[in-house]
């Protein structure tokens, strides 16, 4: 008589005779069409038989039989659990399979095992050199013991002092590192036959420490617009612009640059970039190479365009003072009071900032401002505070606050603390007109900022295009105040403004345009002498360096307007 499938228990079992056993010497079993391998111990003490078709495993030691015919009933937990309980001495508890570990312990175990095999002291001082440098970590960082303590919990079977790597060696890995990848560049740069603009800017660190960041820009022999670090020399000594192209031309050297590669400079508005300018002119003679400021200097524009607004700020008496954007409480209560203010614009400014700053200041109302988001349906945005050294962020401040009006107006009015920075629909207003002039700026400095689109070609229609907006919003003369604001953000433009004779480089780009050409000045009403003047440099740059190449022109092509004259 045979027995029904058993899972568990005793009463499962089939001791009937007439079995077959079917065990092979290879460990391969066959129980009906599928084949499978049996790894585990427990086969040790088992046998797999077939009684009338049906397979079963047969214990070594009392003749109890499990059943086998199914998928699910070849699980061996029923086998083990009959040798712990009926057999614990022949089975031994001390070498029984283990439970299968989980994948998480079997990856640290592998991971051991495999560190004591390839485990390389040179493999692991360049990641860390790696991670200081992306992650801006001090050099000593590496020498804490904390540090050291998750270096040795990945891996318990190295000795600590195989992960201790002094600082200094790090310091040393890092500087081998700078000249080795510096000595990349030439070959880089070399290998393209163009000119390079090269742009340069210094820098303070926080420890005081002053540097000058060079970065090579140029389009590749397969029309791919490329940029790479060159230098960040230290500085020494004061800013002059006698020194500052000393480290310049240094800078350059190091790289293995020649220096009649440059094309052309750009740097910020300070005033020792004039001197630096006419310097580093000298020392370009001194090398028999060409280079002149007005052929070959390129003012930031974006930082033009940042003084600009800067002028109107400061004329308003609303410029940012603090360069935290995490005010205090106490610092917001040192800013200009609204009761002080010279016009309402003034007036709704520092009341808005007083406002942000009191509710970025506290975790409890930011999260009730989020809860008025989500009450109102209005996007859950966080306010923002302007800052002294971040441009356009008055702007940003302004249109946040606009986004979030109706979040604003409900948290101030279940707040009683806040009742008296309730701004009201007059405020509102006031800030909608003064959005209207700060967004030129923060639009054109958006574009201009642009690093994977060449953007000297926009350059003088920037210029054009934020002018005519300031002068239109000037003759509006809604606002007598925000006006003559405008005024002095439009005179600080008109300063910078591009000139033909001082900034070659801009005209020509606009020029070499095909959707400018000699046109866009026609049609933007350009003085005619100007123009021929434009004109005749760029024939006579063509003719020195490219007519051998070339002798064909194309006609001039007109761009039809947009709807959005930007």
């Amino acid at each position: 008589m045979e027995e029904s499938d058993s899972r568990s228990d005793s009463s499962d079992v089939d001791h009937t005779s007439g079995e077959n056993i079917i065990d092979s010497e290879d460990g391969e079993s066959e129980s009906g069409l599928n084949k499978t391998k049996k790894r585990s111990k427990v086969w040790e003490h088992f046998k797999e038989v077939q009684v009338n078709g049906v397979c079963f495993a047969k214990c070594n030691y009392c003749s109890t039989r499990y059943t086998m015919s199914s998928k699910a009933n070849r699980s061996t937990g029923n086998l083990k659990s009959h040798l712990i309980k009926s057999h614990k001495t022949q089975y031994n508890m001390e070498n029984h399979d283990p439970q299968q570990p989980e994948v998480t312990q079997f990856y640290i175990t592998a991971c051991i095992f495999k560190k004591q095999q390839t485990f390389d002291r040179d493999k692991l001082r360049q990641a860390l050199l790696k991670w200081i440098v992306v992650s801006n970590q001090p050099h000593t960082e590496i020498e804490q013991d904390t540090f050291l303590n998750v270096l040795k919990s990945v891996n318990p079977a190295l000795p600590v002092s195989s992960l201790q790597i002094s600082a200094d060696t790090i310091k040393s890995d890092l500087m081998t590192t700078y000249k080795e990848e510096q000595s990349k560049i030439k070959p880089l740069v070399m290998a393209n036959e163009v000119k390079l603009s090269v742009t340069h800017h210094v820098w303070t660190s926080k420890n005081q420490i002053a540097f000058m960041g060079m970065k090579a820009h140029w389009i590749s022999n397969d029309w791919e617009i490329k940029q790479l670090l060159i230098g960040f020399p230290n500085i020494v000594g004061s800013h002059t612009g006698i020194n500052i192209a000393a480290v310049f031309l240094s800078g350059i050297e190091d790289a293995g640059i020649p220096l009649h590669k440059v094309l052309g400079i750009t740097t910020d508005n300070a005033s020792n970039n004039d001197a630096f300018f006419r310097e580093f002119q000298k020392l370009c003679h001194e090398n028999q190479v060409s280079f002149t400021e007005n052929g070959n200097r390129v003012r930031c524009v974006t930082h033009i365009l940042n003084l600009a607004v800067q002028s109107l700020l400061e004329h308003l008496e609303v410029t940012p003072t603090l360069e935290d954007e995490d005010y205090t409480e106490d610092e917001i209560d040192t800013e200009i009071t609204e009761d002080l203010a010279s016009c309402v614009e003034t007036k709704v400014v520092v009341k808005l900032r007083k406002l942000v700053g009191r509710i970025r200041a506290s975790p409890q109302r930011r999260g009730k401002l989020t809860n008025a988001c989500k009450q109102n349906n209005t996007k859950e945005n966080q306010l923002v505070i302007d800052v002294k050294t971040r441009w356009n962020s008055t702007h940003a401040m302004i249109t946040r606050a606009l986004e979030l009006k109706i979040p604003i107006l409900v948290f101030c009015s279940s707040e009683p603390e806040f009742q008296k920075h309730i701004l009201t629909e007059s405020d509102w207003s006031a800030l909608e007109h003064l959005m209207v002039v700060l967004q030129y700026f923060d639009r054109a400095t958006e574009h201009l900022s642009m690093s994977r689109h060449v953007t000297i070609t926009s350059v003088v229609p920037m210029f054009d295009w934020i002018s005519d907006k300031l002068t239109s919003f000037i003759s509006d003369g809604s606002s007598p105040a925000l006006t003559d604001a405008a005024s002095k953000a439009y005179d600080k433009i008109q300063k910078y403004f591009p000139d033909p004779e001082k900034d070659e480089l801009l005209f020509t780009a606009v020029i070499l345009n095909p959707s400018c050409k000699l046109q866009y000045f026609k049609e933007h009403d350009w003085d005619s002498r100007s123009i021929k003047k434009m004109k005749n440099k760029i024939i006579n740059t063509f003719m020195k360096y490219y007519a051998r190449a070339s002798d064909t022109t194309s006609p001039g092509l007109v761009q039809e307007e947009e709807e959005d004259d930007f």
